[in-house]
């Protein structure tokens, strides 16, 4: 939505797809947006950013949030707007091996071991909690940077080598060598499988857990 208003600020028709009279008022209405989201990180600095803009954009252009939220909210509908039947079953069909030579998750393994380790657990928390929020607030600081200077190359590289900065800081912090096993990365893949243009291809064996990752994978965006 953020993203909407920044294109909007400077693109007159977006502007009055959107409500605005034109892109002066859009620009305007950013602005407030962006002093209203910074009121609301200083309110309680230690919600996630996602609130503050949340909360933020339903103070100032509520109407607009309102559309798109609700939109977001019919998980349903969308689906069944969006994936036709053909589509559904193609999924379920592309998925399984992918997940067999791919991505081979046990789910009965993963539960198991985020019950059973409670450091485990308190990594994934805190990656989710603390280190996400923060890295998701840089790099939307980057991309405005980005889109404040997209006329001014000199300025526009400087964002996109902090952007790299930002990347490489995010992967070196957000290291989850310590869980490994934990997605399937080493499960052993030994199993022949027949699939033209490709030598020498192995594939997991399916277990109960890993049959249990396809279901839930194909319930789709619905399920989660």
């Amino acid at each position: 939505m953020l993203l909407l208003l920044r294109k909007a600020s400077s693109d007159k028709n977006l502007a009055m797809k959107l409500g605005f009279v034109d892109d002066t008022a859009a620009k305007s209405k950013l602005e407030t947006l962006d002093k209203e989201i910074l009121a609301e990180e200083t309110n309680d600095p230690t919600l996630p950013a996602q609130v503050w803009r949340t909360k933020a954009m339903q103070k100032i252009v509520p109407e607009l949030a309102s559309k798109i939220f609700a939109r977001f909210d019919e998980v349903l509908d969308r689906v069944t707007e969006d994936v036709s039947k053909f589509g559904k079953f193609l999924g379920i069909i592309i998925t399984l091996p992918l997940l067999l030579i791919y991505w081979p998750v046990d789910s009965i393994n993963l539960l198991n071991r985020l019950n059973n380790d409670q450091d485990l657990s308190a990594k994934l928390a805190k990656v989710a909690e603390t280190d996400l929020p923060s890295f998701q607030k840089a790099h939307d600081e980057f991309l405005k940077c980005q889109e404040n200077n997209k006329n001014n190359p000199d300025v526009k590289q400087a964002c996109e080598q902090s952007g790299q900065a930002l990347n490489k800081v995010a992967n070196d912090t957000i290291n989850l060598s310590s869980i490994g096993g934990l997605f399937g990365n080493t499960v052993e893949r030994n199993l022949e499988c027949k699939i033209p243009f490709i030598d020498n291809c192995k594939r997991a064996e399916l277990t109960p857990g890993i049959f249990v990752t396809w279901i839930l994978v194909t319930l789709g965006s619905a399920f989660w």
